[in-house]
């Protein structure tokens, strides 16, 4: 479901006007004219019937109705903490994590970041560019959130202020329990560690377990960082809107 999103200063108006860059989305890209009509949703995840009311070089005038939907069918929100992979592999990360509903990504330096080594300035400069390409995720696959984006912090520090379940997914077996357990008191966030491509060093994986992040296994088999972000995602979000079916012996 494609939609539009309202700049972030909207508060619910009835008549909203529209330039720049969103008025190339709407006019050039979706190809929509007056009279049409569209969806779209503000910062808060809530959605409304955008129609065009008139229209002029550049510059459109929508009016808005609040649509009454399920904000959120997850009875938890889930958020990526994510050490950072080497080359681009974070933009398709981001995309597919919006994609999936996530509602905030963190960037982390951690012992085996193949460019820890580049200057936290350059690293924040990439900021931007995640936020539109969560933008552009969000407009074209009709999910509810637009995850907030931060970093690049150290890994040490990504349990810090942290509530609900903290998970650790890693390859190896690390605990005798699984995601139902972890899941079970139904948290009302559920944070999601994925590390670099080198893995996590034996001294993380040791301060992580001691500062409350419960291990979880992605089985035998060595999956790609960008593979194991979305897969983590996905299989934490079927179970949480699964949750009122599960059944136990």
């Amino acid at each position: 479901m494609r939609q539009f999103l309202l700049p972030s200063e909207y508060s619910g108006e009835p008549v909203i006007s529209i330039s720049g860059s969103d008025h190339h989305y709407i006019k050039h890209v979706r190809r929509l004219k007056k009279g049409d009509s569209f969806l779209g949703r503000d910062k808060e995840g809530r959605l409304y019937q955008l129609i065009i009311q008139a229209e002029a070089r550049n510059t459109l005038v929508l009016r808005s109705i609040k649509k009454d939907e399920r904000e959120d069918s997850l009875p938890s929100a889930m958020n990526l903490f994510q050490c950072l992979p080497k080359g681009n592999k974070m933009d398709l990360i981001v995309r597919q994590a919006t994609e999936a509903g996530i509602n905030r990504i963190v960037a982390l330096i951690s012992d085996h970041t193949v460019n820890r080594r580049t200057g936290k300035e350059i690293i924040e400069s990439r900021i931007p560019r995640w936020e539109r390409i969560a933008k552009e995720a969000l407009q074209q696959s009709g999910a509810s959130v637009l995850p907030r984006i931060e970093g690049p912090i150290p890994l040490a520090e990504a349990s810090r202020g942290l509530k609900g379940c903290n998970l650790l997914f890693h390859q190896e077996p690390l605990a005798n329990w699984g995601l139902h357990h972890c899941l079970s008191e139904r948290p009302a966030e559920v944070n999601i560690l994925i590390g670099p491509e080198g893995g996590f060093a034996d001294t993380e994986i040791e301060t992580l377990l001691k500062t409350g992040f419960q291990p979880v296994s992605m089985g035998d088999t060595v999956l790609r960082v960008e593979t194991a972000a979305i897969a983590a995602i996905l299989v934490v979000k079927i179970l949480l809107l699964e949750m009122n079916s599960w059944k136990t012996c």
